[in-house]
């Protein structure tokens, strides 16, 4: 991507790594431009928990890459983990080849903050903005906890 690094509060992805030629390259790329207090948000297909349904994905996988350009028995979980994001919560759906992926960046070398540049409570000195899913009592908020299954109520707005 053309972008600066550490440029978005959150880099969301869904249902590509399946087609990317280079997955692990994207979710590098993914990392370097999430900022570091950022999050990685993962919709994601691949894999499943039983050997079963993978026997029928990897013996179909040759035939559907081919006709739709989806790669879809990749491991979804050990990409992610080899790319060098902390996965903070995975949840996993339909027979588990569905993959909800909340990460963060990993480690990154020489570019931690100094200690200074932060407040007591770890985040960045002035910056007063919250997070997205956050309401300050660590409820999740938005589209997120609607993935996650906890749905917001909706209300009808008055004219």
């Amino acid at each position: 991507m053309s972008f600066p690094s550490r440029t978005f509060d959150t880099v969301c992805d869904t249902f590509g790594l399946c087609s990317f030629e280079d997955p692990q390259q994207s979710l590098q790329e993914m990392e370097r431009v999430c900022k570091d207090d950022g999050q990685i948000l993962l919709l994601e297909h691949g894999r499943s928990h039983y050997q079963w349904l993978n026997a029928i994905l990897d013996k179909n996988s040759h035939r559907h890459t081919a006709r739709w350009g989806c790669v879809w028995n990749r491991d979804i979980e050990k990409m992610v983990r080899e790319a060098g994001l902390e996965v903070t919560s995975m949840t996993r759906w339909h027979f588990g080849t569905t993959y909800l992926i909340h990460a963060k960046p990993g480690k990154r070398e020489g570019d931690q903050m100094k200690r200074e540049d932060k407040g007591g409570d770890g985040k960045r000195k002035g910056d007063r903005r919250r997070r997205e899913d956050e309401g300050g009592d660590g409820k999740r908020r938005g589209w997120w906890a609607w993935l996650s299954g906890r749905r917001p109520t909706w209300t009808k707005q008055q004219p």
